[in-house]
């Protein structure tokens, strides 16, 4: 029972502390925020694009929604989240069906996840196979198609609960603020940037506040005083607060985790090897106690 104890530990921990790390490019992606959250309005990424050559690509991601959809004529909800169409080229996730280039490459575009394709359509092939997703704002339906089955999400800040991901551009149906014309929901998104190799991004963390300053409204008005770029393996264990349904941990509850499972460990040996040892004690002088050589016996 306590080695049962002592691997769930184990496994809980490594798990905590290895998030993200396969992330082939972990070392070169960041999370934008302020001293106090980490999101960003989603008008914001184009700006960041167009001023910093030391970035690469930025991929939105939103994930506290639950869209209503009809499947074959079925009414339910799912659990979903909406990227940008460059999330495959920050993250290593695997898709099974489907190609990296074009799967997002479309607004109508939808990429559900192993588990979600076999609890819906069982052994059948979901490619091509269309969901109807009911927009929030205007109660208006819209087909979407499937053009990639991807491996459930597993040991990342993305929500292992996604089912769906849908186009970034599609977030405004379900939330006004949302869009790409105006700044107003400074959470609205997280915003992921990819740096380019060997560039200096968090160097230009103070440029990025005199720029935001010209415009953004949160540091116009004082509600923001600092943009923080926090590394994506870092993001798990991050003071920073988040609205949009990132995992999150406390590294100092995992390491006295850790330290518990180290001690019944160390307690189920010291156990062990007294229990031990007091049996080969109680053999012997038992042994002797019959007045018998104790080699002979044991070859006996």
């Amino acid at each position: 029972v306590l080695l049962m104890f002592v691997l769930l530990i184990a496994d809980y921990t490594v798990r905590q502390l290895t998030t993200d790390s396969f992330q082939e490019k972990a070392d070169r992606i960041y999370v934008l925020g302020t001293e106090e959250w980490i999101g960003s309005a989603y008008k914001l990424s184009d700006d960041l694009v167009a001023r910093y050559p030391e970035i690469e690509a930025v991929c939105a991601y939103s994930a506290y929604y639950n869209p209503a959809v009809e499947i074959e004529g079925v009414k339910s909800t799912v659990k979903a989240a909406f990227v940008d169409s460059c999330f495959f080229d920050l993250f290593s996730f695997k898709l099974i069906e489907g190609s990296y280039d074009n799967a997002l490459e479309s607004k109508e575009s939808v990429i559900v996840t192993e588990s979600f394709a076999k609890k819906t359509w069982g052994s059948e092939d979901p490619m091509g196979k269309s969901i109807k997703f009911t927009s929030e704002e205007d109660g208006v339906p819209h087909d979407r198609v499937i053009t990639g089955v991807m491996q459930d999400i597993d040991n990342s800040v993305v929500q292992k609960e996604t089912e769906i991901l849908l186009r970034a551009d599609n977030l405004k149906q379900y939330n006004a603020s949302l869009g790409k014309d105006n700044y107003n929901n400074a959470a609205g998104v997280i915003l992921f940037i990819l740096a380019r190799e060997n560039a200096d991004l968090l160097s230009k963390r103070e440029d990025m506040k005199t720029f935001f300053k010209e415009f953004y409204w949160i540091y116009r008005r004082g509600a923001a005083q600092e943009v923080t770029l926090t590394p994506l393996r870092k993001v798990i264990f991050s003071d920073l607060m988040s609205y949009q349904g990132l995992n999150h941990n406390n590294k100092s509850f995992v390491y006295i985790l850790m330290a518990v499972g180290i001690a019944i460990l160390l307690f189920a040996i010291v156990n062990y090897i007294n229990l031990t040892v007091a049996t080969i004690t109680v053999f012997y002088q038992s042994l002797r106690a019959a007045n018998t050589n104790p080699a002979i016996a044991i070859r006996s």
